[in-house]
Order: structure tokens, then sequence, then C-alpha cells
């Protein structure tokens, strides 16, 4: 079955619905997921009803949904306005699409309206997620207004996850004079911080 993904997701562009929608059946079975994923990306506008709504379907599994978080970060603006912030509000459930859910709200955090922007706190929250909001913030640390990443990264520093407490001082190493000094002062109590 992969290699006739392999073939539909390469023609993507030249077949006929039905035949596309051939690959979303396939989809089911996850180790075909990148075509959809793959060939999605600039082409939501071009696609069905019908085949949009499959696409949407993906981000319910949790095999599926990191796929489909990833597509949307990566081409954030090629998807339009309403269907991205639906997949991100129902992605933010999925500790699977947590990582790339983070990264699309941090990284284009003054487009979004308030409820997806307010995501980051749920997802800061959740221990098994809290990782990927600190991960987010180091990357893209100038994306996010000061009072918002500040928010952010007191509640973070409230953690006891070691891996939290990891990615926090990764943020503080690169940006020590920006950080609230309560951040600096609970990593310091932690154990985990190197010497700055």
């Amino acid at each position: 079955p992969w290699y006739v993904a392999k073939i539909i997701a390469d023609n993507f562009d030249t077949l006929p619905e039905n035949v596309i929608s051939l690959l979303f059946k396939l989809d089911e079975r996850d180790f075909v997921a990148w075509g959809v994923e793959r060939n999605i990306q600039g082409k939501f506008y071009k696609l069905s009803e019908n085949l949009r709504n499959e696409f949407v379907k993906l981000a319910e599994k949790n095999s599926t949904a990191w796929r489909v978080a990833l597509t949307i970060k990566d081409n954030f603006d090629r998807f339009p306005k309403d269907v991205r912030y639906e997949l991100l509000i129902k992605l933010a459930e999925k500790d699977s699409a947590a990582r790339y859910v983070t990264g699309a709200i941090i990284g284009n955090f003054n487009e979004l309206p308030a409820d997806v922007k307010g995501l980051l706190f749920k997802l800061t929250d959740k221990d098994s997620t809290a990782m990927y909001v600190a991960w987010a913030i180091e990357e893209n640390f100038d994306k996010l207004p000061g009072d918002v990443r500040n928010q952010l990264l007191l509640k973070l520093a409230e953690k006891d996850k070691a891996n939290v407490v990891e990615a926090l001082v990764m943020v503080v190493k690169k940006h020590l004079n920006e950080i609230p000094q309560k951040v600096i002062s609970r990593i310091q109590k932690s154990g985990y911080a190197p010497g700055y």
C-alpha cells in the first residue's frame, strides 16, 4: 500500500478527486500518512469540501495529528484562517501534536485570535506538553510579546519536571538579561542550572 500512496502523492495535482480520496483511505494505515500531509501543503484551497473534511479528520487521530500540526506550522499562511484556527484548537488536545502546535502559535502569535493564543497557557499547564512550550519560546523568543512570554516562563518555572527545567535553562542561557528574576531563581533552586 505504501507504493500506491506514493504514486498518488507524486501525482496529486493531476489525478481526479476519487483517486485522491484513496490517499485518505490509505492514510487510515498510519505508515502512508506522509503522502497526505506532504501534498496538502499549498493545495488546500484547491481541494473539494469532501477532501478538506478528510484532511481535518486526520487531526483527530493520535497517530496522524502530529503530521497535520507540522503541516500547519510549516505552511501556516497557505491554509484558510478558519481552518487553521479550528485545527490548532483541535490539535492542542493531542499530546502528539503539541510540539508543532506550540511552534505554530508562537511563530504566528500576532496573527491569532485570543482563544488560539490562550492555548499556550493550556499547553503550559499540562506536564506532558509544557516542555514543548519552553522549546518553542527558546526558538521564537522575540516573536512573543514580553508580557506573554514572561507569564509563560513563570508558569513553566513552577513545573518540577526535569525536561521542562532543562528547556528553561536553554532559554535563560540565550536570553539571561530578558528573563524575570523569579524564573532564574526557580531554575537555580532546581539544581538543574549550570553556572551563568
